[in-house]
Formats: C-alpha cells, sequence, structure tokens
C-alpha cells in the first residue's frame, strides 16, 4: 500500500473518523499514543503553556508511503500537541500529506491549521478538511464548549459529512497515484 492513515484522538471522535476512512480508502493505519493517560485538564496547561507530549516511538517506515492521511482533534485552534509532537518528530519522512479532523468548529481555523502544518512540516498540506461538531448540533448548543467538548459521534453523523468525506478521499485519490 502506498497509503498510510496516522490519527490520534481523545475522545474517540478523530479514532472512529481514521476508522471510516481506513473502511473507505483500504489503507494501513497507525494510531499515535501517548505515554502517560491524557485528562482533560491537561489539553488547556498544554494550550497555555505550548508543551509537546511524549508520545511512543513510531514503528512504522513513513518514508515508504507516498500519501500520507493524518487524523487528529483541534485544541484551541491548534493541533493536537500528540500529533504536533508526531509531526515534528517525522516531518522530513512527510512528502504528500492531507490532514481531516472531527472538532469544534471556528471560522478561520482551517486557515490556522493549515499554516500550523506548513510550519511544522516546512511543506503544505495537499488537503486541510475540518468536520464540525457545531453542524450536528441544535442552534441553541452550538459553540457552547460544554456541548461541543463532550460531544461524541457516531457513524450515523457521518452521514451530515458525507460530501466533504468524499470530496476528501477523492483529493487523495486524485493527487498523483490512485489509492
Amino acid at each position: 500500500m502506498d497509503t498510510i492513515i496516522i490519527y490520534y484522538s481523545h475522545s474517540g471522535n478523530n479514532n472512529i473518523l481514521a476508522e471510516e476512512l481506513n473502511k473507505r480508502i483500504k489503507s494501513d493505519i497507525y494510531k499515535i499514543s501517548e505515554l502517560r493517560k491524557r485528562y482533560k485538564i491537561s489539553i488547556l496547561f498544554d494550550s497555555l503553556f505550548k508543551r509537546n507530549s511524549k508520545i511512543e516511538n513510531t514503528n512504522i517506515e513513513i518514508k515508504k508511503y507516498k500519501k500520507i492521511i493524518l487524523v487528529s482533534p483541534i485544541w484551541d485552534c491548534s493541533i493536537a500537541t500528540p500529533m504536533k509532537s508526531f509531526l515534528e518528530r517525522e516531518k522530513n519522512n512527510l512528502e504528500k500529506y492531507f490532514f481531516i479532523t472531527i472538532c469544534n468548529g471556528e471560522i478561520g481555523q482551517k486557515e490556522k491549521i493549515m499554516n500550523e502544518l506548513t510550519n511544522i512540516v516546512q511543506r503544505k498540506p495537499e488537503n486541510v478538511t475540518e468536520l464540525w461538531i457545531n453542524d450536528l448540533l441544535p442552534k441553541d448548543k452550538q459553540n457552547k464548549i460544554r456541548y461541543t467538548f463532550n460531544f461524541r459521534i457516531n457513524r450515523q453523523d457521518f452521514q451530515k459529512f458525507e460530501r466533504k468525506i468524499c470530496a476528501f478521499i477523492q483529493n487523495v485519490n486524485n493527487c498523483g497515484d490512485v489509492i
């Protein structure tokens, strides 16, 4: 296979997304694991103090993949620290890479994520796609952290994102060799 999905998920939402993508494109898949159990409060501290995460050593040869799909949550308009740690470690091994996330959703966030990825890897991603939890919530619960942060996606929710997921996969397929 020439494609791999590399993902990190704290709540399980991005894990479900990674599995859904894997089911559709039949690629290799790798989960980023932290050395210590993460608590919700540590997400806040990582953002405030710009801390890195300690992750397990990568036991995959990333250079052999032509396309790398990264799946990760967004914390405070920034890539989750475990994914950042992975990117910093492997940035020289990433050629064509794509990023997709299930996140709360905020206007202008996509551009921030694209810039952050470009700064870390020193190469622009081929695509950045956000699937907003806010799009799944009733209007009175949107943009309220107690609802967005605690929301757990299920497979039926992907129906709402079908167009975006298909466009993302098509972008991956049309970039170089077909998967």
